[in-house]
């Protein structure tokens, strides 16, 4: 039970900041876009895609977008609970391998009188909840495996704003929380997380073969003990998230799909969320 606990503790402070698993959102009424980091599944063929880099590598900050026409930052998602995003990612510690994970949006739920949407990686069981609104984005609660067996639920007290609208290149905030996980009903630990955020300029990036507008996000993330990890994010217009480069690891996207809504299928009315 040391061992574990330990081990909960480690995640802790890597999740703490949440910089590394959120991004995206909604306009009330309609589905949100929380994009978490990805992890390894399949290997990508070479043959088939860009290079890895490539889309940064894209990017530009003489804009052919007036960022002042973004009104609605709800822009900074889709719309809808069939989107899909892939995304390759390559470590630190292997940059020979180059490997690619999907992200969906598995359901929506009202909770304490507010929808949250649930972002998910179905290969690795993780995600992440989050709301959005006209304020910003903000996180709630991280799920993910832990051993290969025991499934862990973070809260966070109170929500981490992890986007602040409008967003405005040399904007700052911090976002200070406690984040909880309740250990088999047996142990509960608390650690105390802080992340400083900074709103970059924007950029221009082409993403399979579509020029896509992004503002972009850096932070710097209080581990807790005395350390710091340093983040950046990228969040296109219509998309999300799009570029994620931490201390350990590089993503980005190559291509996105809106697909076709599920709601539907869950048997909620399309019209009435809509309005």
């Amino acid at each position: 039970m040391k061992n574990m606990a330990k081990t909960v503790l480690v995640i802790l402070l890597i999740v703490s900041a949440c910089g590394s698993i959120i991004a995206g959102g909604t306009r009330a009424g309609q589905d949100a876009v929380p994009v978490t980091a990805a992890t390894v599944s399949a290997p990508v063929t070479p043959a088939v895609e860009m290079p890895f880099g490539a889309m940064a590598a894209s990017a530009v900050t003489t804009c052919s977008h007036d960022t002042i026409e973004i009104k609605d930052w709800a822009r900074l998602s889709p719309m809808n609970l069939q989107a899909k995003w892939h995304f390759r990612i390559r470590f630190k510690d292997k940059p020979d391998e180059i490997r690619r994970v999907d992200g969906i949006i598995e359901w929506k739920k009202n909770m304490d009188g507010t929808d949250y949407y649930y972002y998910f990686v179905p290969l690795e069981n993780k995600g992440n909840v989050v709301r959005f609104t006209n304020e910003g984005a903000f996180i709630r609660n991280l799920k993910f495996p832990v051993f290969g067996f025991i499934f862990l639920d973070v809260q966070l007290d109170p929500e981490i704003k992890y986007l602040k609208f409008p967003l405005n290149p040399g904007e700052e905030w911090t976002a200070v929380s406690m984040a909880t996980v309740d250990l088999l009903n047996l142990l509960k630990l608390k650690r105390k997380t802080g992340t400083k955020f900074t709103a970059l300029p924007c950029v221009d990036v082409t993403v399979d073969g579509k020029t896509v507008h992004a503002f972009r996000i850096a932070s710097r993330i209080d581990k807790g003990d005395g350390k710091f990890d340093n983040e950046e994010n990228w969040y296109g217009v219509d998309v999300g998230l799009m570029y994620q480069k931490t201390e350990s690891y590089t993503l980005e996207l190559v291509s996105f799909e809106l697909g076709e809504d599920r709601r539907a299928e869950a048997g909620e009315n399309i019209a009435a969320l809509e309005k």
